[in-house]
């Protein structure tokens, strides 16, 4: 039964609460709102609440973009490499050709060349700046069909080298050290809900003071190759697990060992992991990904709270899938982001970005859009949509 009281006379009798009913128009009351709502409704009903809160984002386009376009940053650095003739080069048909070369390679090579024998991501992404670049550098057009693909491929690269010497190689070279994270930053509006005292992880623990704490957990699941640890690490987003930690690992390692060093001085990290969907060997919108992460964050719930969620024994493993827990992925692709998370049965909110002129960090995008997804403009919005899904999925009408 809900508890008497203010709780019964604001809130709605019935499941599916409106934000306005729930939130003043006065913004500096709405946390306060907000605590009283929550805390009655998490002592009445503590049988049923979650264990903890589990949030996860994509990167790209959520939480980081590139400082420019793709396209200048690839011209600029290949003028300054001696490529010729590229001033000559469009931009617009330039990035056209990335689009293209990014497509084909990840068709034949998917996952940044994660299944394909001896390939490394760095292999991989030299092959997209090599197809970039083909339209636009003079090749061979004598290439005899009945020769095999290796012996065509020893005559373009051939024909690279004639044009270019090394300089096509020093370009890709330069591009693979500037994505390792100082070509990025963080949008304005991710900074405040991951760092400092208005964080995500301060306004959770703060709504909770009165209540039986409910923890939180936060993650990147994202579709990148691993050099997303030291762009999220240029970017000051330090995780509490060891970046050479895979979720393969987590079942007998002691917390010493997958603990980062440079966490352990006590204060707390902005994140609790990462995980690319390299290390994880599946890309999103596959089911794969998201069981692991729901492993990494049972395993870093345990290790901050001492004890499962899922009730297992000792160390996290398919049990932890059924944790009692409030999954939400939040992301900006209808398909990779919605449609995955919702398919391995977590909630997911759709981030919807006035599309910026020039900005080209949202191109992967299939457009579409599932059905009662809740949609925000700006991560700064974040906070209520969860507070009132976990309003909705944890508060029950009074009959």
């Amino acid at each position: 039964m809900l508890a008497r009281g203010w709780l019964i006379s604001r809130i709605p009798r019935k499941r599916n609460l409106d934000s306005s009913q729930i939130f003043s128009r006065n913004s500096s009351t709405q946390t306060e709102s907000f605590v009283r709502t929550f805390t009655s409704s998490v002592k009445s009903f503590a049988s049923d609440r979650p264990n903890y809160i589990l949030v996860t984002f994509d990167s790209f386009g959520t939480l980081i973009r590139p400082k420019e376009k793709i396209a200048k940053t690839y011209l600029s650095v290949a003028r300054a490499s001696g490529v010729k003739k590229v001033h000559k080069i469009d931009e617009e048909e330039f990035f056209n050709s990335f689009k293209s070369a990014f497509k084909e390679a990840s068709v034949k090579h998917p996952n940044y060349g994660s299944y394909t024998s001896s390939m490394t991501p760095r292999d991989w992404w030299k092959g997209v700046v090599e197809k970039t670049f083909d339209p636009f550098i003079p090749l061979p057009t004598n290439l005899d069909p009945e020769k095999p693909p290796k012996h065509q491929n020893q005559q373009i690269d051939a024909a690279r080298r004639q044009n270019n010497g090394e300089r096509l190689a020093w370009t890709i070279d330069r591009l693979w050290r500037r994505y390792q994270g100082s070509q990025y930053t963080l949008f304005d509006d991710a900074r405040p809900i991951l760092i400092g005292g208005k964080s995500l992880k301060v306004s959770f623990k703060a709504f909770n003071a009165e209540t039986p704490r409910i923890p939180l957990i936060i993650g990147v699941v994202t579709n990148a190759d691993d050099r997303m640890f030291s762009v999220l690490r240029y970017l000051k987003l330090e995780s509490r697990f060891a970046e050479d930690l895979s979720p393969r690992m987590i079942t007998n390692e002691s917390a010493d060992a997958v603990i980062d060093p440079k966490i352990q001085d006590g204060r707390i990290p902005e994140l609790d992991f990462v995980l690319t969907s390299y290390r994880a060997r599946s890309e999103k919108p596959g089911q794969e990904i998201f069981r692991q992460a729901a492993l990494l964050a049972e395993r870093a719930y345990q290790l901050q709270y001492g004890s499962a969620a899922s009730e297992s024994r000792s160390q996290p493993g398919e049990d932890a899938l059924h944790a009692h827990c409030y999954r939400v992925h939040v992301g900006d692709d209808p398909k990779t982001d919605v449609k995955g998370a919702r398919e391995a049965g977590w909630d997911a909110i759709l981030l919807r970005r006035p599309r910026s002129k020039g900005a080209d960090y949202n191109w992967r995008f299939e457009e579409g859009q599932e059905k009662d997804t809740p949609q925000i403009e700006n991560l700064t919005e974040l906070r209520r949509v969860i507070e009132e899904r976990l309003l909705n999925k944890y508060t029950v009408s009074q009959d």
